[in-house]
């Protein structure tokens, strides 16, 4: 009677885990779907050859907005370069 009731207890000890695993894994979140790269053709400057440049729509919003910061900075530092004016 004893190898039965060890026959079962290994039984149970194996499916045990493989409900919690499988409890697990429906209560884990779904990963979230990636965001889509939205792909242009940059020509820098000084080239005629173009590049094409895939980013998602966050990156490309961080780069021009790093774009005007830059843009901004040149514009009020114009004239200020110590040279007077004739």
């Amino acid at each position: 009677m004893k190898p039965f009731y060890a026959l079962i207890a290994s039984g149970a000890a194996l499916l045990i885990p493989a409900a919690a695993a499988q409890d697990a894994s429906q209560a884990a979140p779904a990963k979230p779907p990636e965001e889509k790269k939205v792909c242009r053709r940059v020509t820098p400057t000084g080239s005629v050859m173009s590049k094409r440049i895939c980013l998602t729509a966050a990156e490309w919003k961080q780069l021009n907005g790093e774009y005007d910061r830059q843009s901004a900075a040149l514009r009020e530092n114009q004239g200020r370069s110590g040279a007077t004016p004739r």
